[in-house]
């Protein structure tokens, strides 16, 4: 039976694939035991989470141990980048930049970041200590924008 979670990391996946226009090499990081993180052309690192809920707002919960692997990533790869599964509606793509931005480590609790979008208009993402300064379009362009060509 195929996960509900496989389906979403496929969405995100496919659309890197298809928006790099270019070959890609995508291998998984499975540092924690589980996979939900990947590394793209050995420098990219993109952090998947997903919300099943079909209309917004859609919340993702980052704990303690979520922190943790993310500073870890931002260690070992150029930059990382978190995509975030809307249920039906669609992707949004943040840097760690961004998400740094908004969010705030609360002791021994769990940080939180709240998607929201008016029909037809782009995302905005709040997070515990602020929302994000910009509306953020559908997809994963500036993901893959972010990403060097191959070398031959």
């Amino acid at each position: 039976m195929i996960q509900e979670f496989e389906r979403y990391h496929g969405i995100v996946l496919r659309s890197i694939i298809v928006c790099a226009n270019r070959p890609i090499v995508i291998e998984q990081m499975d540092e924690r035991g589980r996979i939900n993180t990947y590394i793209i052309n050995n420098e990219v690192a993109v952090h998947i989470k997903h919300s099943a809920k079909r209309l917004p707002p859609w919340q993702f919960s980052f704990s303690v141990e979520h922190l943790e692997e993310l500073q870890e990533l931002a260690r070992n790869a150029r930059s990382v980048w978190l995509v975030l599964v809307c249920g039906p509606d669609g992707v949004v793509s943040l840097s760690l930049e961004e998400f740094v931005s908004i969010v705030e480590a609360r002791p021994g609790g769990v940080t939180s970041i709240r998607v929201d979008r008016s029909r037809r208009g782009m995302y905005r993402v709040y997070g515990n200590s602020g929302q994000l300064s910009h509306a953020k379009p559908k997809g994963i362009a500036a993901l893959v924008q972010d990403l060097s060509p191959m070398a031959n």
